[in-house]
């Protein structure tokens, strides 16, 4: 009894498989060929892309009436000797060097 119940269960098994198959290949069917992304050529990019951003060669602080040398003692800190790569933005921002 054992072994007639064993076989009847692969047998279903089996018969699953065979139907969930034909599934498969029924919707498949029914694709549209162009959807298929194996066939998809990768698309060309013209431009290199960096890896990464690059660093600010500064960062830019509100200075109002900003001027050359008023600028770099600015960066510098007091007491401290102007900083030779500082400089203004505009009018109204300076624009330190990142050390």
């Amino acid at each position: 009894m054992a072994a007639s119940t064993k076989k009847t269960r692969v047998l279903l098994l089996l018969l699953l498989l065979l139907l969930l198959h034909l599934v498969v290949l029924v919707v498949d069917a029914q694709l549209p060929p162009g959807h298929d992304d194996a066939k998809q050529v990768p698309m060309q990019v013209d431009h290199e892309i960096a890896a990464f951003p690059l660093p600010a060669s500064c960062y830019s602080n509100y200075f109002p009436h900003c001027t050359k040398g008023r600028c770099k003692q600015f960066c510098a800190g007091h007491g401290k000797p102007p900083v030779p790569r500082a400089f203004c933005n505009d009018n109204s921002n300076c624009c330190c060097p990142v050390s």
